[in-house]
């Protein structure tokens, strides 16, 4: 929003990320309202089926990433105020005000009978917000079911122990737990390869026991799922060693354990199904940005190591002061400023190491970790990838103060800057929210994020390419979960 009247319209810098440099993030459990919608019912182009209340029936968790139903839908953007003002949030944030929402709009209904006429023409004006709350309130109700369950939290649990590198024996009986219960495959899959990626590789009997009971468990015929997992890297056992994420984990602060308010998901869970609705303050979009102190929240501890590569390229210097993080992730990264020749052609050219010097200095300065709130830094941004792409910029404290069209005094500071984030291989809703969280902390100065990805993703939408069709319509037939 506004994007037109920021700089023009200009885009500053481009931060290209491929999928590959962070394979974690979308195998974890997304907790965002939108998010969680995406998770358990799916959002598909934009519209999430909708069965009106007094209709819905017992409901169950889809992890496909697809819709459960061929019902009516519905659409989901921030046209909706209170859809805007929820989607970014944690759940429990988010259903604490729609519970205060609720307890408003009745309280407001049971007083129309000593309303006057003019009061009650500015309620019946309402009206239409009251569906969408009412809506909203519908859409909910399969997302407290799911959160209302133990699993759930413990499955959090579970998740947050794998990226901090704790109790992965515990972490590989909770997924054989999990396919004892009939747990769907995709869920089992999301874990095991969360250990894989986290630890370098799985432990060498947990892997072989968990291959054995997923076999056991699914079908002889997932052999050729865990084979494509295995050559695409996705799963490996490990070799020994000392995981490379490890290091990159403290590096770039991507686990922040901070005890919060309010922080008790499955206490809020049960307010999702309150009768509907009144119509939203117009300042509680704006106080909604100011909820959480750190992107980490989002995730229950786990800062996306995605968003952070933005948020340190874009808000925190450069990635001068991460190299040794960046050199062991997954491919090249590139750091280049874009300029014009004498001709007027754009080119690109390497950031000058001297302001890569200047950048790592700027960071050992401030003396802070990757936090959302630190001061932020002037450089161009970049790009991690196996394929090579590069990112340009509009310069750094005065190196090449040009943007690729050639305007000029455009200075890398951050203020009210248009940056580009292109995720190659797809993002997840969540990460589409720590981008927006990202635009309105203190530390971005006016700077906008604009997303472009090849495709919005679940952990389950992307391993479910690497199942074989003919198996899925095999393992249903015979009413197993896949």
């Amino acid at each position: 929003q506004g994007l037109a009247g920021s700089l023009g319209g200009r885009i500053s810098r481009l931060i290209l990320v491929d999928r590959e440099v962070d394979l974690i993030t979308p195998m974890l459990s997304q907790i965002t309202f939108e998010g969680l919608i995406d998770e358990v019912t799916g959002i598909k182009s934009g519209g999430v089926p909708w069965t009106p209340k007094g209709q819905l029936m017992g409901h169950s968790t889809v992890s496909s990433g697809a819709p459960s139903n061929t019902g009516p839908t519905t659409l989901l953007n921030s046209s909706d105020p209170y859809f805007r003002e929820f989607r970014d949030l944690p759940y429990h944030h988010a259903i604490t005000r729609l519970q205060s929402a609720a307890r408003d709009a009745r309280k407001e209904y049971s007083e129309l009978s000593s309303k006057g006429l003019a009061e009650l023409k500015t309620f019946v004006k309402g009206l239409p917000k009251l569906f969408l709350l009412d809506r909203l309130t519908d859409i909910a109700t399969p997302i407290a079911n799911q959160v209302r369950q133990q699993m759930f939290h413990d499955r959090l649990r579970v998740e947050l122990d794998i990226v901090e590198g704790i109790d992965i024996e515990g972490a590989a009986a909770f997924t054989e737990e999990l396919m004892l219960r009939g747990a769907d495959l995709l869920d089992v899959l999301r874990l095991m390869v969360t250990m894989s990626e986290a630890g370098h590789g799985i432990p060498r009997k947990a892997f072989d026991m968990l291959r054995a009971e997923v076999l056991t468990t699914y079908g002889y015929e997932h052999a050729l799922t865990l084979g494509a997992l295995e050559k695409a890297g996705f799963l490996r056992a490990s070799t020994g060693g000392r995981s490379p994420f490890t290091t990159v984990r403290k590096d770039l602060d991507l686990v922040v354990l901070e005890n919060e308010e309010g922080d008790d998901l499955q206490g809020a869970s049960s307010t999702a199904t309150m009768p509907s609705t009144q119509q939203p303050q117009h300042q509680q979009h704006q106080q909604q940005r100011h909820v959480l102190k750190d992107i980490s929240q989002l995730y229950k501890g786990y800062a996306p190591l995605s968003i952070r590569l933005v948020e340190a390229a874009a808000l925190r210097g450069g990635w001068g002061p991460i190299t040794d993080a960046l050199s062991l992730l997954p491919g090249s990264h590139f750091d280049v400023t874009q300029g014009c020749d004498e001709e007027g052609r754009p080119t690109d050219r390497p950031t000058p190491p001297a302001v890569l010097r200047q950048q790592q200095q700027q960071q050992q300065h401030l003396g802070r970790g990757m936090r959302s709130g630190g001061a932020p830094g002037g450089v161009s941004g970049g790009a991690l990838s196996r394929a090579g792409v590069s990112a340009g910029s509009g310069g750094t404290n005065g190196e090449a103060g040009q943007v690729a069209q050639g305007a000029p005094g455009e200075q890398g500071d951050g203020s009210g800057e248009v940056v580009l984030v292109a995720f190659l291989g797809g993002c997840t809703y969540t990460e589409l929210s720590a981008l927006r969280h990202l635009s309105a902390s203190p530390a971005s100065q006016g700077t906008q994020f604009l997303a472009l990805t090849t495709k919005v993703v679940t952990g389950s939408s992307l391993l479910s390419g690497f199942i074989d069709p003919a198996i899925v319509r095999s393992c249903r037939a015979t009413g197993l979960q896949v």
